[in-house]
């Protein structure tokens, strides 16, 4: 697909992209009268022109795209910064035209919401139907907006806050709106120095996130160089460069494929843009060289003590046997020797022995035992047991016909599976007394398999074990996915979460049996991990640990916001996977946690899952 691009954008250099002169002849005397491009885009997201003719609209010509269309700015630009400059231009017979053209265009204004009016996008002002008229040639390019020191700050904590609504109907307040800022630059050249990656490229995509000024001045960072999202603080610095669309221009493939904490060597300049929720940067030139870091992947030492009980949640990012050998492999390695050997993994997105065909039974056995194998190969434990129960056809989500589930890796040479039959599909689990302690019939179960709140969703799965004499109850979780969600930077403000109204109802499901088996013994060891698909601070992981604090999260027990992620989503680390444990086993284990970043950070590409995994420790005499 890229050579694709290559070979259109090296026509394109060769035809449509000319250095400009240092020249601006002619450029004043060009302006006869028709409404500047300030004007008609107007301090706010739509302009007060939409649907209207304008005729002899005055610009320069700053880039010209793939398609019928070209960027132009201002030559006499206004002295207001909540205007923009620049404005898109698209046509059919337009003459051919070089950067630093003086034009006149004359055509229809028009509000495009990319995606289509329902797709939550914000709309981009264009010209259309463009009659164009070069007046001269070779005029020295408008100066290029620096966003960062020694130019305009981006708002790096709210996106916006005084919208109820529509990010149209709001108040247009770029100074402290972080949406309302980079509106005001929309189609206009900017520049971004000393970027450093806080996320990693996806080369399909090609999408890089990066912070101005090697992050200086931003919020909270990690401590490998990415930033972290915090309660009201969704990171509105962080910057999109996308250098795979209809216009850049580029001779080199692969362009730059930067991680977290990569520095970029020298100045990325581009058009400010739109689309697909994000403003973004489109590179004008070939990106600069990386810096990198080269983080290193990270591991635990062993905790050589016979009374600690180990235990982590890893996503594995739909596993099937369909997967290449090296992803077995790699998941292997990080159980063995990145999370030392816990003696329980709650695993995610295991899926069935045939993967995404529709062919064969649900059964993971044949996903498992090449794991297993691979674990064996790594120089693994012998003893790792695996349990799990099998879904319904196509019942829990996920990739269509992975059947995906939780499942429990655990150590029989360490732990004690308790074993009671009659665990299925749709049995609930149940607790019962038996000598004053809480017993879980059937063992394994699934935890109300029938409850609407995991419609699609996957089942929770409940398993007690025993160590070193002690019961400790385990809840598996992998709640429904963010699908769905408003944009961030979308029209509708503040952005709704639909999906967290069943992760709330999930959570509130779990805590609920939970609170049934602190009822029968309010000393009981109870564990609930996995990936909650949300943060600390939302509603699903607040109604998980519920008013009384049934239940604490331990990363944020026990470790600093920048710490807490395990998972980055367009530039933004952020958590997803949790441990959070009943009071009484907070309270008399010394419990530590931590999240082991092997995967997050690095290329798709490098990688084979998405999540980083999590691992806590409980010393149990």
């Amino acid at each position: 697909m890229r050579s694709v691009v290559s070979l259109m954008i090296v026509l394109l250099c060769a035809v449509g992209i000319a250095p400009a002169q240092e020249t601006t002849q002619g450029a004043g005397a060009a302006l006869d009268g028709g409404p500047s491009i300030s004007v008609i885009q107007g301090a706010g997201h739509v302009s007060q022109f939409r649907r209207e003719n304008v005729e002899g609209v005055a610009g320069i010509v700053t880039a010209v795209g793939l398609g019928n269309g070209f960027y132009m700015e201002s030559p006499q630009p206004d002295a207001d910064p909540a205007t923009s400059e620049g404005i898109y231009v698209e046509g059919y017979r337009l003459p051919v035209l070089f950067p630093g053209d003086l034009v006149h265009v004359s055509g229809r204004v028009a509000e495009e919401y990319p995606g289509g009016p329902s797709s939550g996008s914000l709309p981009i002002t264009k010209i259309t139907r463009a009659r164009v008229d070069v007046i001269s040639h070779g005029h020295v390019l408008p100066d290029l907006v620096v966003i960062g020191a020694g130019g305009r700050a981006v708002p790096d904590r709210i996106i916006i806050d005084d919208a109820d609504g529509l990010a149209e109907e709001s108040p247009f307040d770029p100074e402290n709106d972080a949406l309302d800022f980079y509106e005001s630059l929309e189609n206009m050249r900017v520049q971004v120095n000393n970027a450093v990656s806080v996320g990693t490229v996806h080369t399909v995509y090609g999408e890089i996130w990066v912070l101005s000024d090697g992050g200086v001045g931003a919020s909270e960072r990690t401590p490998r160089g990415g930033i972290v999202v915090r309660e009201g603080d969704f990171n509105p610095e962080r910057i999109l460069i996308d250098y795979i669309e209809d216009f850049p221009i580029y001779t080199q493939d692969p362009v730059v494929l930067p991680v977290v904490g990569d520095e970029f060597t020298g100045p990325i300049t581009g058009i400010m843009s739109y689309s697909y929720g994000n403003f973004k940067i489109r590179p004008l030139a070939q990106l600069p060289p990386v810096t990198p870091r080269r983080l290193p992947r990270e591991s635990v030492e062993p905790a050589n003590d016979p009374a600690v009980l180990s235990l982590a949640a890893f996503n594995v990012y739909n596993l099937s046997p369909r997967n290449e050998a090296a992803k077995f492999r790699d998941l292997a390695e990080t159980i063995v020797d990145g999370l030392a050997a816990p003696d329980i993994v709650v695993l995610s997105e295991v899926q069935d022995g045939d993967g995404a065909r529709q062919a064969g039974p649900p059964s993971s056995e044949l996903t498992i035992g090449q794991l297993l194998e691979s674990i064996s190969d790594a120089g693994g434990p012998a003893d790792y047991r695996y349990t799990d129960i099998s879904p319904e056809v196509n019942r829990d989500g996920g990739e269509p016909g992975g059947n995906i589930r939780v499942g429990f890796l655990y150590r029989s040479d360490r732990v004690e599976l308790v074993n009671r039959p009659g665990g299925d599909a749709t049995t609930a689990a149940t607790i019962r007394a038996e000598d004053g302690k809480a017993a879980l019939y059937p063992s394994p179960a699934r935890i109300a398999p029938t409850d609407r709140a995991f419609a699609g969703s996957r089942k929770p799965l409940v398993v007690e074990f025993r160590f070193r004499g002690e019961t400790v109850f385990v809840i598996g979780n992998h709640f429904n996915s963010k699908g769905g969600d408003s944009y961030l930077f979308g029209h509708v403000q503040p952005p709704n979460f639909h999906s967290e109204v069943q992760r709330t109802a999930q959570a509130e499901v779990v805590r609920q049996f939970v609170e049934e088996i602190l009822a029968v013994d309010p000393t009981a060891l109870v564990v609930v991990a996995g990936d909650l698909n949300d943060f600390v601070f939302t509603p699903p992981i607040r109604a998980l640990g519920g008013a009384d604090h049934v239940l604490l999260n331990l990363a944020e027990e026990l470790l600093p916001e920048s710490e807490i992620y395990s998972y980055i989503y367009e530039g933004n680390s952020q958590v997803l996977d949790h441990i959070l444990v009943s009071r009484p086993l907070f309270e008399r284990s010394e419990p530590t946690v931590q999240f082991v970043h092997r995967y997050a950070e690095y290329l798709y590409e490098d990688r084979h899952s998405d999540h980083d995994p999590i691992l806590a420790r409980f010393r149990l005499e």
